[in-house]
């Protein structure tokens, strides 16, 4: 489930309504069943996973299916769907 923190931005999947990626104060989280349950998102992106860190804004290329992250004071990560 999602930790009861702030959301702060959110990104919903070019193939389904159903999938959504979401930033907190402490990384990404998915839904895969439009929001009744998340899991964590943080490993698995290019070069290193996403740090326990503030990520204050997701970004979907839909044409390359690639979602980036932007964090405070860690840069910007990047994972293709």
């Amino acid at each position: 489930a999602l930790p009861a923190i702030p959301i702060t931005s959110i990104a919903v999947s070019p193939v389904s309504d159903d999938v959504a990626y979401v930033s907190t104060d402490v990384g990404v989280f998915r839904t895969q069943d439009g929001g009744a349950t998340g899991q964590d998102f943080n490993d698995g992106w290019q070069w290193q996973d996403v740090p326990r860190i503030i990520v204050t804004e997701l970004a979907l290329r839909r044409s390359s299916r690639t979602l980036f992250a932007s964090t405070l004071g860690r840069g910007v990560y990047r994972r293709a769907l």
